[in-house]
């Protein structure tokens, strides 16, 4: 119930704000169970256009980047969380050893916050388009106010620590690997040109944020998000 109370508020002052998120039409109540009624967008998910289109990997993930960059600018809603809490919640919970822990927290409270709109789970299934081909951003449930660079980490850690099924061959798992790290790459080229920042930042939130990752992530990441914290 309140997991869907506050999303419902989130989608609410999303709204109010013009954020690209789906209009939410008010609450409701199912089978004794509370949720929410929100817009139905037709179109696709940027991930089917690219699983069918991946000969424009550098168009996609160009507008992939653009996308965010301007979520990213936009004003956060008032009320909204701060992002360092979540994050460091996430860290804390993270059922690593103390070591690890400690060290999260430590780069964390080295970091400079910010004030920007973050989604938090910015990834290529979460971006939707329209029939007017309109970027629409589902998911929000983890938004907050943070810095940007924070939601950049989120999101290249998403982009390139997806699990794949154990029976995929070789072959097709070199090929993914090589598409992910080719995507990943236009991608911050392109963020960076809209919105600088520095690799250090970058890395440091990336640590901090795959620290936090290991508190919820499904268990195909793990492998990969340890290979990196380590």
């Amino acid at each position: 119930a309140d997991k869907s109370r506050r999303e419902a508020e989130l989608l609410s002052s999303l709204n109010a704000y013009g954020v690209a998120a789906p209009k939410y039409h008010g609450q409701i109540t199912l089978d004794g169970m509370p949720g929410y009624i929100m817009e139905y967008i037709p179109g696709c998910s940027l991930l089917d256009y690219f699983m069918s289109h991946s000969l424009q990997c550098g168009k996609i993930a160009r507008r992939f980047a653009s996308i965010q960059a301007d979520v990213n600018k936009t004003q956060p809603p008032e009320g909204f969380e701060d992002e360092t809490n979540s994050v460091r919640w996430c860290v804390e919970h993270s059922n690593l050893p103390q070591k690890y822990i400690q060290f999260g927290l430590s780069v964390l409270e080295s970091l400079r916050k910010g004030n920007d709109l973050c989604h938090s789970d910015y990834n290529l299934a979460n971006v939707l388009i329209n029939a007017i081909d309109e970027p629409v951003l589902i998911d929000w449930g983890g938004a907050a106010k943070g810095n940007y660079v924070s939601d950049v980490a989120n999101a290249t850690l998403m982009i390139m620590n997806g699990g794949t099924p154990p029976e995929m061959d070789r072959l097709t798992k070199i090929m993914i690997a090589f598409m992910r790290r080719t995507f990943e790459r236009k991608y911050l080229r392109h963020y960076r040109r809209l919105r600088p920042f520095t690799k250090r930042e970058l890395h440091d939130w990336q640590v901090v944020r795959a620290i936090g990752r290991m508190a919820y992530c499904v268990e195909g990441e793990k492998r990969n998000l340890l290979a990196f914290i380590d």
